[in-house]
């Protein structure tokens, strides 16, 4: 007890002997020194955009031959607002550290309840005046959080068709409570989009059910430092199901490598064309100047159904025709 009662009148003593009109400095448990102004707890809020889809044509396909052709930007990639109900983790970091190197100071789990903003889901991010670099990433999928998770700064839980999105912004200056941080993601997939018709007197009456072989996920991490996903090394992976919009098929993709032997992806089609529902195998090609996907951009083919099924190859009723590729 005796030692105990020295030790607390010394640390009194220290604490009474400074300046109490400055009071710019305390020490704290870990014998660190800090700016008492800096102590307190200031509230972060944010406000979310995504980049427009299909905004910024990147190149088109010749009609003379089957290479890609560069042409030049027919407009700015705009944004739109964050939709509701998707979820966002948004990391801080100490100025100069990153993802890679060092732990973050903060974490919050947000969701747009509204268009265009986020709101803390448990406890909000607060922290102290300074400069921080900030760090997010979600997944544009409404209802549930899909993460990703990290660790060690890498997320490895990727799935397909599921539109990953991140943003980073470094030295953000925090110096009042209540601060407002706007976001603007970025899309880390890449999207691939196929419209149907038909040709000639042919009527295409519906299309039913999509599928598609993408690349298998096994390689594919994000970063949150860059937000790059490294693509998939070998197709096919699983068999994943396109989501239909009237006569047009969407999916997004994870990224995929060059591959030197397979220069295509794989579509099965349940469409009724006359009015005869049937079954198609549809070839879809990789873009023969890359041949891969690469994350951010949008990737739209054309796909014409005959009255009969009009056999390419043995294995193939149709082949869709790469038409353009557009900054997502």
């Amino acid at each position: 007890m005796g030692k105990l009662t020295i030790t607390f009148i010394l640390f009194f003593s220290l604490l009474i002997s400074c300046d109490r009109n400055t009071r710019k400095i305390y020490m704290d448990c870990l014998g660190e020194i800090e700016d008492i102004d800096n102590i307190t707890d200031l509230s972060l809020g944010f406000t979310a955009n995504v980049t427009d889809n299909n905004t910024e044509i990147l190149s088109d396909i010749s009609d003379t031959d089957s290479s890609i052709s560069t042409v030049s930007s027919v407009t700015s990639n705009s944004v739109t607002p964050i939709q509701i109900n998707r979820y966002s983790h948004i990391y801080v970091y100490k100025q100069g550290n990153t993802p890679l190197n060092a732990p973050y100071l903060s974490m919050g789990i947000f969701r747009s309840e509204t268009a265009g903003s986020l709101t803390a889901i448990g406890w909000p991010i607060t922290l102290s005046r300074g400069i921080y670099d900030l760090y997010s990433a979600g997944s544009n999928y409404e209802g549930s959080d899909q993460g990703p998770d990290f660790f060690g700064g890498i997320a490895s839980n990727l799935a397909q068709d599921v539109d990953y999105f991140w943003w980073k912004q470094l030295n953000v200056t925090i110096t009042t409570s209540n601060t407002i941080v706007p976001i603007t993601y970025s899309h880390s997939c890449a999207q691939i989009i196929i419209d149907f018709s038909a040709s000639g007197t042919n009527t295409l009456n519906k299309l039913s059910h999509v599928d598609i072989t993408l690349g298998n996920t096994i390689h594919c991490n994000l970063s949150l430092q860059t937000g790059y996903i490294s693509p998939s090394k070998s197709i096919p992976g699983n068999t994943t199901m396109m989501r239909l919009n009237g006569l047009t098929a969407t999916v997004v993709s994870l990224p995929i490598a060059p591959a030197s032997t397979i220069k295509y992806l794989t579509a099965t089609i349940n469409a009724t064309v006359n009015n005869q529902s049937s079954w198609y195998t549809l070839k879809v090609p990789l873009p023969p100047t890359t041949n891969a996907i690469t994350g951010g951009n949008s990737y739209i083919y054309s796909a014409v159904f005959g009255g009969t099924k009009s056999l390419i190859d043995e294995d193939f009723d149709m082949e869709a025709k790469l038409e353009r590729i557009v900054l997502r």
